[in-house]
């Protein structure tokens, strides 16, 4: 009986204990990036417009655990031959990375709105179009430098099927940025 009673007493105890901390994550929640690329219409389905594009894209993400951001994107793209651009906005992106480390691989998706000069294009048949992208990279904080990453990503424009044709505007873009926050 008195072991049992010493028993109770000990993981009365041990329940009374405080549970340990668990530690914050590193660094600000809110990051900041800044990144531009190039790239060229990809012949990806009914794709047959011939274009190169520069490609600028502030970025703004928020950590929600060690691996996944939620990320809102600007995009800023200019086309050439034939000349024109896009302005939008990709209100709904994540980036999904390896664990923690000195160079994290990842995969990102977006997904948003824009408006264009493109409707001359056979891909793109009115001014108002939406946007998805996804692509696969690599970040990396070179010593103490800014944190910094390069991406591969696949650019689509399309009207959604709103009007007129639907066969899209597909891109791939080399992109690189770094952390400005």
């Amino acid at each position: 009986m008195k072991v049992l009673a010493i028993l109770l007493a000990l993981r009365g105890g041990a329940i009374a204990e405080e549970p340990a901390a668990v530690p914050p994550p590193r660094g600000p929640a809110w990051r900041g990036y800044l990144a531009a690329g190039v790239g060229s219409t990809a012949a990806i389905g009914p794709t047959v417009t011939d274009s190169f594009l520069f490609l600028l894209a502030p970025q703004v993400s928020l950590r929600v655990s060690r691996s996944v951001e939620y990320v809102i994107e600007g995009h800023f793209s200019r086309y050439l031959s034939p000349g024109g651009y896009f302005v939008g906005i990709v209100p709904v992106g994540a980036r999904v990375s390896t664990r923690e480390a000195s160079r994290r691989y990842y995969f990102a998706a977006g997904a948003g709105l824009g408006w264009s000069d493109l409707e001359r294009l056979p891909e793109i048949d009115r001014r108002f179009n939406f946007l998805l992208e996804g692509g696969f990279g690599v970040l990396w904080k070179p010593g103490r430098g800014a944190e910094r990453f390069l991406e591969v990503r696949l650019v689509h424009l399309s009207n959604g099927g709103a009007a007129g044709r639907n066969l899209g505007l597909n891109s791939i873009a080399l992109v690189g940025g770094w952390r400005v926050r």
